[in-house]
């Protein structure tokens, strides 16, 4: 995790209004969502919201992804799923996110917290 926490964290703002990221955020999440239908294989949630993070980090536009877990039923392993928002809206699964707990994120040693 802590290869993948550098890659992770949330983008700088820039000077992009509150309007400008999510209309921008929600652009990434369709062009996200288009190229994933046509792969020759299955892009679950994690590669989606990373994917377009990455993409909105380039942009200048800060986001959070977010890792929730459920119980899919008694005495069944625990079911983990991804999504990104911008501030505060979701752009990348946030339909099925409601469903799930998220999970605090690990924190860097000097940071000495975690985080959401």
């Amino acid at each position: 995790m802590r290869h993948w926490r550098r890659h992770l964290e949330d983008g700088d703002a820039g000077g992009a209004g509150n309007a400008r990221r999510r209309q921008l955020g929600r652009a990434v999440g369709r062009m996200v969502r288009r190229v994933a239908r046509r792969l020759p294989f299955e892009a679950l949630c994690l590669p989606r919201a990373m994917a377009a993070q990455w993409m909105l980090r380039r942009r200048g536009v800060s986001s959070r992804l977010w890792v929730g877990v459920r119980r899919a039923a008694p005495g069944r392993p625990l079911d983990y799923y991804a999504w990104l928002t911008v501030d505060g809206e979701s752009v990348i699964g946030g339909r099925s996110a409601s469903a799930y707990i998220p999970l605090p994120w690990p924190s860097p040693p000097e940071a000495g917290g975690a985080r959401p």
